[in-house]
């Protein structure tokens, strides 16, 4: 007899209730008869903490409106209350991107272990020599090992690190595209962005980038 509610179940809260329920193959609708609740206990209990709960439960059901159609799953995101991965992405975006700019982007066409670490660039979950350090793990050496004047942060390691200038040129020169060095992963998808060309063109380059920035 499991109760659900904004996609919450109760079934831990209420088990006591469920164990001393006579027919364990109920549904609501046989307990509800002319709009008032009629149980059928084995017993009974009340004045003990179990009558607390059963209250918990009246309570929560509050208005209930039973009909006669089978029960189903919906999705709340949408109003179509069909299941999308992009209404799910655009939850996750609104969530957890507050105050910024950037969005998660899934594509297909490359590995998702890429998709996945491109949203931890772009969210600075790396775990760098930097953010490691923030979290209070104590490390004698934060600097870059390529580049000691510099902080091993996400954007330089990706982006600012001798090497990974190197790299970039050398890309900037295979794709045959004029783009400048960028600072983080933000200001390569505001170029992309504003970059005169076909989606194709864009799809390609984000992918040869994305794949890349795995391998700094």
């Amino acid at each position: 007899m499991d109760i659900w509610k904004d996609g919450v179940i109760l079934k831990d809260k209420f088990l006591r209730l469920f164990h001393l329920e006579a027919d364990k193959e109920c549904k609501l609708s046989d307990r509800l008869v002319q709009g008032a609740w009629s149980w059928n206990w084995v017993r009974n209990f009340q004045g003990s903490r179990t009558a607390t709960q059963l209250d918990e439960l009246v309570s929560f059901l509050g208005n209930t409106v039973l009909t006669q159609s089978d029960d189903s799953w919906t999705w709340s995101l949408t109003t179509d209350e069909i299941f999308k991965v992009c209404s799910t992405r655009n939850y996750i975006d609104s969530r957890v991107l507050t105050g910024g700019s950037l969005s998660t982007k899934w594509v297909r066409s490359l590995p998702r272990k890429v998709n996945v670490f491109i949203w931890r660039v772009a969210l600075n979950r790396l775990p760098t020599s930097l953010n490691i350090s923030a979290r209070g793990m104590e490390i004698n050496d934060i600097r870059c090992l390529v580049c000691p004047n510099w902080i091993e942060s996400v954007s330089h390691v990706l982006f600012t690190c001798d090497i990974a200038i190197d790299i970039w040129r050398r890309i900037r020169i295979w794709v045959d595209v004029l783009f400048s060095s960028f600072e983080d992963w933000a200001e390569y998808s505001e170029w992309e962005q504003g970059w005169n060309a076909s989606a194709g063109s864009k799809l390609r380059l984000y992918n040869i980038f994305a794949a890349s920035t795995l391998i700094l």
